[in-house]
C-alpha cells in the first residue's frame, strides 16, 4: 500500500477515534478505568493463556521433528510473532517470516516454513470457526437489527465456504497451487524465474502439510481445538471489562461481541491499527444490544492497553530469542 495512503487512512482513523472519545468524554473513560482497577491484571494476563494455546497448537505440528525446539522458545517466538503482526502497517503477517527464521536453525528451513504455514492455516480456520459461531449468535441475539439478517446470512455462508477452502488446503496442499496460479499471471520474467525456482520447495512443503493432515488427523483436530480455545479465551476480556464497570453480560454475548469485532477488524486489515474503526464497531454493537455505547468504546480502550503491553513483551522476547545462536542444520 502507498505510504501516503497509509498516512491518510491513519489520519482518518485517528479523527474518528478522537470524535468518539470527545463524544463520550475523557472523564467518563477515566472513571471507568478506575472502576476496573485491579481487574486490568487478569484482563491483560489472559492473553498469556491465549498464546499458550497457540504455542501448544504449533508444538503439535513439530512433535515428529527429530530436533524439536524447546517449548519455552516456541512460546517466546509465538508471542513475538503476534506482537509483530499487531504493529505490521497493513496485513497481519509480519511475524510469520520471523517465526520461520527463528526455528529454521533447529529443524531446517523447509520444515520450519511448512510448520509455520500449516499453523497459519489452522489459525485461519480457527478464526473462521470463531466468526461463524459469533455470526450465528448475532442472528439470534441481534435479529431485531435490520442489517444483521440482511448481511449476516450471506456473510455466514461465505465464511463457511472459506472454511471449506482452507480445510481443502490441508487436504490437498496450497503452496504449489498458489505458485502455479501466479505463474499464469503476466508477471516480469525475473519474478517468474524466482517462482519457478521455488516450485520444488513448495511441493515438498505441501507434502509435509498434507501428510500431517492425512496421517495425524487426531493431532490436527487437537491443534485446531487448541486454537479455537485460545480464541474463546480472548472473549473473557470483554466479559471482565464490562463486569468491572457494572455492565453484566453473559459469556455468550461477550463471545458474540468479540467474534463480530474480530471479523470486522479483519475486513479492514489494510487500515493501520484499525484506529477509529474498532471503536466504531464496538459502539454500534453495544448500542444494538440496548446497552450504553460508551461501554463499547471503553472496551476498545481496554483492548488497546492490553495490545501495548503484549507488544512490549513480544519485542522483548524477540530480542531474547534473537540472542540464541543455535547451529544451523541442513534443510529437510
Amino acid at each position: 500500500m502507498n505510504r501516503r495512503l497509509q498516512i491518510v487512512l491513519f489520519g482518518l482513523g485517528a479523527t474518528g477515534f478522537a470524535l468518539l472519545v470527545s463524544h463520550i468524554g475523557v472523564t467518563r473513560l477515566l472513571t471507568d478505568a478506575r472502576s476496573t482497577g485491579w481487574l486490568f491484571i487478569p484482563i491483560v494476563l489472559i492473553y498469556g493463556l491465549v498464546y499458550l494455546c497457540n504455542t501448544l497448537s504449533w508444538y503439535l505440528l513439530l512433535i515428529d521433528v527429530p530436533r524439536r525446539p524447546p517449548f519455552w522458545r516456541l512460546y517466546a517466538i509465538t508471542v513475538s510473532g503476534f506482537a509483530l503482526n499487531l504493529i505490521t502497517p497493513v496485513a497481519t503477517v509480519g511475524g510469520e517470516p520471523v517465526k520461520i527464521m527463528a526455528i529454521a536453525p533447529l529443524v531446517g528451513t523447509r520444515r520450519a516454513a511448512s510448520s509455520v504455514v500449516s499453523f497459519f492455516m489452522i489459525h485461519a480456520l480457527g478464526s473462521l470457526l470463531t466468526w461463524i459461531t459469533a455470526l450465528a449468535a448475532a442472528l439470534v441475539i441481534l435479529r431485531h437489527e435490520p442489517l444483521v439478517p440482511l448481511l449476516g446470512g450471506p456473510l455466514l455462508l461465505g465464511l463457511i465456504g472459506l472454511a471449506v477452502v482452507v480445510l481443502g488446503g490441508h487436504r490437498h496442499g496450497v503452496l504449489e497451487r498458489v505458485l502455479r496460479i501466479a505463474g499464469r499471471l503476466p508477471l516480469p520474467a525475473r519474478i517468474m524465474a524466482a517462482l519457478a525456482a521455488r516450485r520444488d520447495a513448495a511441493v515438498e512443503m505441501d507434502r509435509q502439510i498434507t501428510d500431517f493432515y492425512r496421517q495425524r488427523r487426531r493431532r490436527f483436530l487437537q491443534a485446531l481445538a487448541l486454537d479455537y480455545l485460545g480464541r474463546a479465551l480472548t472473549m473473557v476480556e470483554y466479559y471482565l471489562a464490562c463486569a468491572s464497570i457494572g455492565v453484566h453480560i453473559g459469556f455468550g454475548t461477550a463471545y458474540m461481541v468479540g467474534g463480530l469485532t474480530a471479523l470486522a477488524l479483519n475486513l479492514v486489515f489494510w487500515l493501520p491499527l484499525s484506529l477509529g474503526w474498532q471503536e466504531g464497531v464496538l459502539y454500534w454493537i453495544f448500542r444494538a444490544l440496548g446497552l450504553d455505547p460508551a461501554t463499547g468504546v471503553y472496551n476498545s480502550v481496554v483492548g488497546r492497553v492490553r495490545e501495548v503491553f503484549w507488544i512490549g513483551v513480544g519485542l522483548l522476547l524477540l530480542w531474547v530469542v534473537g540472542r540464541d545462536s543455535a547451529p544451523a542444520v541442513e534443510p529437510t
